[in-house]
């Protein structure tokens, strides 16, 4: 049978090893975050430009009113 103290010392250690690994997560996290802060309007804008093309080609493939 292990001593209360280890007991609480092993689970003190655990706790800081997570707390460790979640600032960790979180630094990464945010730096992701500001990243994508950075690209994600220039990602909009062209992912937008390559939709109204493809939406334009489709009406240009439509049949005129007086073809229906």
């Amino acid at each position: 049978m292990q001593d209360p103290l280890d007991n609480a010392l092993t689970i003190l250690q655990r706790m800081e090893w997570s707390t460790a690994r979640f600032a960790r997560d979180c630094e990464a996290a945010q730096a992701e975050l500001q990243s994508l802060e950075t690209v994600a309007p220039e990602e909009v804008e062209r992912q937008a430009a390559k939709r109204i093309a493809q939406l334009k080609q489709q009406l240009r493939q439509l049949p005129d009113d007086d073809q229906l």
